[in-house]
C-alpha cells in the first residue's frame, strides 16, 4: 500500500516542453542582454530535466561574465563544469539548441516559476498529509509549520523583486499622490514630531520593563491610528479581547478601568453601549491568538489586501511571546536567535505589505541593576537582531518609588532612521490606564516639574 506522500506526488506539474523552448531562445544570437534579465529571475530548481538543468547553468555563467553565448562556446562552459556528458555531449547540446525559439521568454520564464511553485506545493502538501497520519506533532504546530512553508513556496513569504533603474523610483516619488498622508500619526504631537510618524514598511519597536504601561501606550497607538481612519489590527498574545476592550473603554473616556470585572450600574451600562457604538465606528481589528506567529500576521494582511482594505497599521504585543512559523526548526535554536527570526520576518513583513508594524519587546533584567537608569539599545531583551531590524526603537522610563513607578516618565526614542533621536516627556493616569504629553496642568501636584522634552533637531 503506498503512503500518502507516494500518492500524491505520482504527478508533478511540469512542461518540459516550455523548458526546451525556453533555453533555446535565450541561446540564440544576440539574446545574452535578454537572456541575462530572464536568467536573473530562474533558478535550477524551475527546470526538471536534468540536461535542462546543466544547460541553464552554463548559460547563466556566461551571461554573467558577458561572454557571448553560441554552441561553442556553451560545449567549452559545459566540460568546464563536467556536465557536457550530460546533455549527450555537444549532439545533445545541438538537439536542445534546436528548439522552438519563442517571441516572448519572459511568458515562459513565469510559467516555469508557477510549475515550480505548484511542485513545492505539492510536496508540502504530502509533508503535511504524512505528518498529520503519524500523529507525532500537535495539529497547531502542524499548522503554523505548514503555513510558513506554504507562503514561502507560493512566493508570499518573499521580497520584492530584481533591482530598477532609481529614475523610476524617484518619478514615482515626483508622481505621488500627497493629497493623503502616508505616514500614519502618533497621539502627542511633541512624540509624533520626534518620531516622524510611522512609516509604511517600518517596523517600530516599543520597550520597557514590565508594569510601565507598554500596552497601555500601544493601544492608543492603535486608537489614534483608527480614529483618524488607518485600518489597524492588534495583534495581543498575552491580553485577552476582554482585557484589550477594558483597557480601550477606559483609554477612550467611556469607562472606569476594570469596567469588564465588576457589575455595571445602570449608567455604566448606558455608558458601555455608547463605547460599544463608538468601536463600531472605527476600523480597529483585535486578535488574542496566544500562538500567533510571522505567518498569521501575513495571512492577515494578504487577507486584507485581497479585500481591497488592507492594513495601515499594525501592532504586535509582544515579540518573545510569539509562536514560529517552523516549530521543529525552533526546537534546535537558542532564544536568541529564535526571536531574532521573528523580528526579521516582521520587518519582510512590513515591508512586503507596506505598512508600518509597531511590535512591544521586553528588556532584559539586567536594566533592574542600574538603579533607574534610562534604557539602551542593548538592553533589548534576547537578541541584538531586534536592534538592527527595527527602524525605529522607543523606551519607555519611569524611575521606581517606593516599590511603584512614578507617574511622570519619558518615551525615549534611541533609534530613528529618519529623524534624530530624542525623548518626550509624559505622564501615566491611572484613571484613564493611558499617557499624556507632561504639561504644567498634566503634572501631578506631588510630581517634580515637567520637562517638556527635547527639540529633535537640536542634537
Amino acid at each position: 500500500m503506498s503512503r500518502p506522500d507516494e500518492i500524491v506526488l505520482d504527478r508533478l506539474p511540469e512542461d518540459v516542453d516550455a523548458e526546451r523552448s525556453l533555453l533555446a531562445t535565450l541561446c540564440g544570437p544576440g539574446m545574452e542582454a535578454r537572456a541575462a534579465k530572464v536568467a536573473h529571475g530562474l533558478s535550477e530548481l524551475d527546470f526538471v530535466a536534468p540536461q535542462h538543468k546543466a544547460l541553464f547553468g552554463a548559460l547563466r555563467s556566461l551571461v554573467t561574465t558577458g561572454v557571448e553565448v553560441n554552441a561553442l562556446t556553451l560545449k567549452d562552459r559545459l566540460s568546464i563544469d563536467g556536465q557536457l556528458n550530460g546533455v549527450g555531449g555537444f549532439t545533445g547540446l545541438s538537439e536542445l539548441l534546436s528548439g522552438a525559439e519563442v517571441g516572448r521568454p519572459e511568458v515562459l520564464a513565469d510559467l516555469l516559476r508557477r510549475k515550480t511553485a505548484l511542485r513545492a506545493l505539492v510536496k508540502e502538501g504530502a509533508r503535511l498529509l504524512r505528518e498529520a497520519c503519524e500523529e507525532q506533532t500537535s495539529p497547531e504546530e502542524l499548522g503554523r509549520g505548514s503555513s510558513a512553508r506554504i507562503m514561502q513556496a507560493c512566493g508570499s513569504a518573499k521580497g520584492a523583486s530584481a533591482p530598477r533603474p532609481a529614475w523610476e523610483a524617484a518619478q514615482e516619488a515626483v508622481l505621488a499622490d500627497r493629497s493623503s498622508k502616508a505616514t500614519v500619526e502618533l497621539p502627542f504631537d511633541l512624540l509624533d514630531k520626534l518620531v516622524g510618524g510611522l512609516h509604511p514598511g517600518n517596523l517600530f519597536v516599543l520597550a520597557a520593563r514590565p508594569g510601565l504601561g507598554k500596552t497601555s501606550l500601544a493601544l492608543q497607538f492603535a486608537l489614534h491610528a483608527a480614529r483618524g481612519g488607518r485600518r489597524t489590527a492588534y495583534f495581543s498574545l498575552e491580553m485577552s479581547q476582554e482585557e484589550l476592550v477594558d483597557r480601550l473603554g477606559a483609554i477612550s473616556g467611556h469607562l472606569r478601568p476594570r469596567w469588564t470585572l465588576r457589575p455595571l450600574s445602570d449608567g455604566e451600562t448606558v455608558e458601555a453601549m455608547g463605547f460599544r457604538d463608538f468601536l463600531k465606528g472605527l476600523p480597529l481589528d483585535l486578535c488574542d491568538d496566544a500562538g500567533a506567529s510571522p505567518s498569521t500576521i501575513r495571512a492577515a494582511l494578504a487577507s486584507a489586501a485581497v479585500r481591497m482594505d488592507p492594513y495601515e497599521l499594525v501592532v504586535v504585543d509582544y515579540l518573545q511571546l510569539m509562536g514560529d512559523d517552523d516549530p521543529d526548526r525552533a526546537r534546535r535554536q537558542n532564544e536568541a536567535v529564535r526571536v531574532g527570526a521573528i523580528s526579521r520576518a516582521l520587518k519582510v513583513a512590513a515591508k512586503d505589505f507596506k505598512v508600518p508594524i509597531v511590535v512591544l519587546s521586553q528588556l532584559s533584567r539586567d536594566i533592574e541593576k542600574g538603579h533607574d537608569r534610562p534604557p539602551r539599545l542593548s538592553d533589548l531583551r534576547d537578541s541584538g537582531a531586534i536592534e538592527q531590524d527595527a527602524d525605529q526603537v522607543a523606551f519607555i522610563h519611569r524611575k521606581w518609588l517606593e516599590g511603584a513607578p512614578e507617574l511622570n516618565g519619558k518615551v525615549i526614542v534611541s533609534k530613528n532612521r529618519h529623524q534624530p533621536t530624542g525623548q518626550v516627556a509624559v505622564v501615566f493616569r491611572p484613571s484613564r490606564v493611558d499617557f499624556a504629553p507632561l504639561t504644567l496642568e498634566t503634572a501631578p501636584p506631588d510630581q517634580a516639574q515637567p520637562d517638556l522634552g527635547m527639540d529633535p533637531w537640536a542634537q
